[in-house]
């Protein structure tokens, strides 16, 4: 149930998020996808173990619970993991993380510090566009191969902080 209020609470900003980063709007839902629907899920998961229990001793596994059950995520209506590009997948992961950093945010009373990690590698010139725009009232850790990127998306309006070459 908890799971189930997760990905709903995640959906009520997950497609502005991401029409933000990715420059046109797009309809994005994560649903959790789970064995048994919501109704008595406890009464129903019980009932399948005790059904199970033999099989689920000789394989050494559980094929039924939480574990077997998934969050999968959609992209104007198809699933992403069949039909995104790598652009897509990328804005999608900083949605989400955008998400996560609004639920810090949240709980401590104070911004986090996002870290990024080569964030631009597989974004192109208008996502970066967006997500610097996006980013622009957070303290921001970005490391990149790409130093002109940073000076193109960054330059100016931004604290650069860039490592000697010793390092």
């Amino acid at each position: 149930m908890a799971r189930a209020g997760l990905v709903d609470n995640i959906n009520t900003n997950l497609s502005r998020s991401y029409s933000q980063i990715a420059g046109k709007r797009v309809l994005v839902e994560a649903r959790y996808e789970s064995q048994f629907g919501p109704g008595n899920y406890s009464t129903r998961l019980l009932a399948k173990l005790e059904a199970s229990s033999e099989l689920d001793l000789l394989r050494g596994f559980t094929a039924y619970g939480p574990h077997r059950e998934d969050i999968v995520f959609y992209l104007a209506g198809r699933p992403l993991s069949q039909s995104a590009s790598r652009g897509e997948t990328r804005s999608l992961l900083l949605a989400l993380k955008l998400y996560e950093l609004a639920l810090i945010e949240g709980s401590r009373g104070q911004k986090p510090i996002f870290l990024l990690d080569d964030v631009f590698s597989e974004l192109d010139s208008a996502r970066r566009r967006a997500l610097v725009r996006h980013l622009k009232n957070q303290q921001t850790i970005i490391t990149t191969t790409d130093a002109d990127a940073v000076l193109e998306y960054f330059a100016g309006e931004h604290n650069l902080v860039p490592l000697s070459k010793s390092v």
